[in-house]
């Protein structure tokens, strides 16, 4: 950085041209990236959330158990199965799918508390906690 606050120049590691980024590409060189990049992710997502562990966890949903205990025993980050759900249109709506067919039918969903305490993540009870945590801020 430069007294004044301005990013310094850099080279780009493509093209080497001087750039004023932040970044350690120049812009065009970033644009030119980002289809490859994106698939390269998705590729080592799908490799590392195979079609058996992803059926696996939708048939543990569908019977009821809890998320994070379905996480745990088939050794995988709730962030992980995240990620590839939003990476993946069609994994997302099977697991709301399973998420509201394994839902526990006595709670009142759609409340933070019901997301909060007792650790429900169907669609409702995410959306409930999203309106929440729009309202504190």
């Amino acid at each position: 950085m430069t007294d004044g606050g301005a990013p310094s120049l850099r080279k780009c590691h493509d093209c080497w041209s001087y750039t004023r980024t932040c970044y350690s590409r120049c812009e065009d060189c970033r644009l030119k990236r980002l289809r490859p990049d994106r698939k390269r992710r998705h590729a080592i997502s799908r490799a590392l959330f195979p079609r058996a562990l992803r059926e696996a966890v939708l048939r543990e949903l569908r019977r009821g158990q809890p998320l994070g205990q379905v996480c745990q025993v088939l050794r995988i980050f709730p962030a992980q199965l995240h990620a590839f759900a939003r990476i993946n249109p069609w994994f997302r709506a099977q697991l709301d799918d399973a998420l509201m067919a394994g839902r526990d039918p006595k709670l009142k969903h759609g409340s933070e508390s019901a997301y909060r305490i007792h650790g429900c993540r169907c669609p409702d009870c995410r959306k409930g906690k999203a309106a929440r945590r729009q309202l504190r801020m």
